[in-house]
Order: C-alpha cells, then structure tokens, then sequence
C-alpha cells in the first residue's frame, strides 16, 4: 500500500519552492491557496554578467538554455542566425521577443542532435574529421 501525501495540520499539502525567488513567488500564487500552502527557499540566484564578445563575428547558432539567458542578452540579433532553444518556456519568451529562426529542443542532447543532423552534415561534411561529437 502506497502511503499517502503528508499534509499539514490546515488540510494543505506542504511544498518547497527551490527556484530563485521571483519564479517561486509566481509558482505560489499560481497554487490552489485551499490545498497547498507553500514556502520558499531559493536555492540559485540569478545575476547578469557582463560579456565580452560581439555578434559583429558570424555565428550560425546561438543556444539559449533559460529564460533568464533570454532576459540577459542585449545584443541584436542577425535573421540568418539560428536560435535553439532548451525548452518550451524559452522558446515561448524568445518568440514574445521577436526572436526569428527559432528552434526548439525539449531539453535533451540528443533532440539537439536531431534537430540539427542535415543543418551540420552540409555546413561540416568536409571537415568530418575535425567535429567535436555531442
């Protein structure tokens, strides 16, 4: 028999919210207040960090893993450029954004791979020996 959810002495089931502390306080309002009672404790925080590079180089990628990523770039970004995301929640805020050439991975290197395969064998099929594998 499987034992059941501890709840508190309210009725409520207790959660912890690990995420920085912004994201939990939308996490918790987001809660059914009549079942869950929840308690914060970021456990990250995060900060911007200045950069030192410039998109005036030719990138054919750029690889966004967060919406926090997101929020931190400034810099404009060219059309022909791909932009991965990792994520539904990151594609959808660099789609608000009016980021183009979207491509979006489910958080898995090997989404990453597929989604890829021909953009990679036709830019690098002469360079097969030098590609550092995934």
């Amino acid at each position: 028999m499987q034992k059941s959810r501890k709840k508190s002495q309210d009725n409520k089931i207790n959660i912890l919210l690990t995420r920085p502390f912004k994201d939990s306080i939308k996490v918790s309002k987001a809660l059914n207040k009549n079942h869950f009672k929840a308690f914060i404790a970021p456990l990250i925080e995060i900060r911007k960090k200045k950069y030192t590079f410039s998109l005036k180089k030719k990138f054919e990628f750029v690889i966004f893993t967060s919406r926090n990523a997101i929020f931190n770039f400034k810099e404009s970004l060219n059309e022909n450029i791909r932009i991965i995301t990792i994520g539904d929640g990151t594609y959808n805020l660099a789609k608000q954004m009016g980021m183009n050439n979207l491509i979006n991975v489910k958080g898995n290197i090997e989404d990453l791979k597929k989604k890829n395969e021909v953009f990679l064998k036709s830019k690098l099929r002469d360079n097969s020996s030098n590609i550092c594998r995934l």
